[in-house]
């Protein structure tokens, strides 16, 4: 049910009641993680010890023993708490060096300036026409950095153009299995210009059309994790393809395939 919803400021977090020692509720918790979850769309460099860790937006950088002393919770019931999330599909959550890394899920619905930028723009009718604009084109700004994310094999993350980009491979690609893993295999793809997106869909496609005669003829067709590991994309044979024009039934005549 749709109830509206209220602005929170952070600094409520120095409220005495806020302060006040107690063990907290799954609730509480809850809200605390929303509260100390990255709200920069920048990414921030967060110190540890030694070294530094990158910090993305919706993201929070704590170790399970800090979340523990903050809630009154033992460790274990941390991570107890953290796998209930998961499973619910509010986080990604993974252990590294020194901390833990929680990734909030559909992060941008919890935003304000998502779900009230363009109204408060249209609310001040006293403001001059060139204020308007540019407070509209800094919250569709907002809105077009705040596209969904994919959490690869790897806990990384694809977002915006990399994530578009890597959806048409996998449409074009057609075999649908190891997703998490193909987008760790496209994150690595390096310097991914327009042009190269066309040419590894180019291939993908024509991989797809001859999938199932490979079958019928005994082989075994690649994942996509190995297909783009492999650069499959510049083997001859697509190359040959993509320079000659060749229709698919002209290709599986050229690789000996049944028509």
């Amino acid at each position: 049910m749709n109830r509206g919803y209220i602005a929170i400021w952070r600094k409520i977090k120095d409220h005495p009641f806020a302060k006040e020692k107690r063990v907290f509720s799954k609730y509480e918790a809850w809200l605390d993680i929303l509260m100390e979850a990255q709200y920069s769309l920048e990414p921030q460099e967060v110190v540890f010890g030694m070294k530094t860790m990158t910090c993305n937006y919706g993201e929070c950088l704590k170790s399970t023993r800090t979340w523990g002393r903050r809630w009154d919770w033992s460790e274990s019931k941390v991570r107890r708490f953290f796998k209930l999330l998961e499973k619910m599909n509010q986080i990604h959550f993974m252990n590294e060096i020194q901390t833990t890394r929680i990734t909030v899920l559909n992060y941008k619905q919890y935003d304000p300036r998502l779900t009230h930028g363009r109204r408060t723009v249209d609310a001040r009718s006293t403001t001059d026409n060139k204020v308007k604009k540019e407070k509209k084109e800094k919250t569709s700004a907002i809105a077009e950095e705040m596209q969904e994310v994919y959490i690869t094999k790897k806990g990384k993350q694809l977002t915006n153009k990399r994530l578009s980009t890597f959806l048409q491979f996998w449409d074009s690609f057609g075999y649908k299995k190891g997703k998490a893993e193909s987008a760790d295999a496209w994150l690595s793809i390096p310097m991914l210009t327009d042009s190269l997106v066309d040419q590894i869909c180019s291939a993908a496609k024509i991989e797809n059309d001859n999938r199932e005669e490979l079958k019928v003829n005994g082989k075994t067709p690649k994942m996509a994790e190995g297909w783009l590991s492999g650069r499959r994309w510049e083997d001859e044979e697509y190359q040959k393809s993509s320079a000659s024009g060749e229709t698919p039934e002209e290709i599986r005549e050229r690789l000996g395939l049944e028509a």
